[in-house]
């Protein structure tokens, strides 16, 4: 996986050391323990952890990527992951097309069902729902994702109990300027969908900014939070239909 990071750039939140591996953690509001997805760069494998309230990790295995298909690497995101209000944990996975030259192709959501109840017997039961990139006002950032992944990506998910879907913020770069562009986006489930897909639907308002993200989540006034390297908080309130909306505003803290 280690030759992948260049490429993937603002997909992943590692460091690029020869021991790099993730370092993003969250504790589930469904059953109060602790999960990340270790990523070892050295083989690439992801493994799913979860830590009890005393902070002791168990490790529960490999985490199996989407499709294993011929001239395509899979890679498991280890900076993403969120539960649904079921306590069901989700993650992005993204496919590498090596044919010519390595360029991203899919993006997939991974689905633990009960993490809480997994036993270490046998690595976790993932079932991928290809993620479909021909919403409304997604264009430019599904151009720059394939054209310059290196200064383009997703950040974590966040689950959103008030619209049962997910919602994530990416950045990109447009050609020709300097400042990433960054949008609110929805994952949507595609109703009536065989097998089970997912849509990205986008934010028509687009902002610039002039340091990378970090990360994402919902803070504790219901508001869609993104944290930049620089420490400020960027902020998009939260809307009356439950979703987030409106140009985001800039808080230093």
């Amino acid at each position: 996986m280690k030759k992948y990071l260049p490429l993937l750039g603002l997909f992943f939140i590692v460091p690029s050391g020869s021991d790099a591996q993730s370092v993003y953690s969250f504790a589930s509001r469904k059953d109060g323990m602790t999960y990340r997805i270790s990523n070892q760069t050295g083989n690439g494998s992801a493994r799913l952890m979860r830590a009890d309230s005393g902070y002791v990790f168990t490790d529960l295995g490999v985490i199996p990527v989407p499709l294993m298909i011929l001239g395509e690497t899979d890679i498991i995101d280890p900076a993403s992951g969120d539960m649904d209000a079921d306590g069901n944990f989700y993650f992005l996975a993204v496919t590498i097309n090596e044919t010519l030259q390595p360029t991203p192709s899919r993006i997939y959501i991974g689905k633990i069902a009960q993490p809480s109840t997994l036993q270490v017997t046998a690595p976790p039961k993932v079932d991928y729902y290809e993620l479909e990139m021909k919403g409304m006002n997604c264009k430019a950032f599904v151009s720059a994702w394939m054209g310059d992944p290196v200064h383009s990506g997703i950040r974590n998910i966040m689950f959103n109990e008030r619209t049962n879907s997910f919602f994530t913020y990416v950045t990109y770069k447009l050609p020709g300027v300097a400042a990433y562009a960054g949008q609110l986006m929805q994952l949507i489930p595609v109703e009536g969908s065989t097998p089970q897909r997912y849509q990205l639907w986008g934010d028509p308002i687009v902002n610039m900014h002039t340091t990378p993200v970090v990360a994402t989540t919902i803070d504790h006034d219901g508001n869609f939070a993104v944290l930049f390297h620089n420490g400020s908080v960027g902020v998009i309130n939260r809307t009356n239909s439950g979703g987030f909306g409106g140009k985001m505003h800039i808080e230093l803290r």
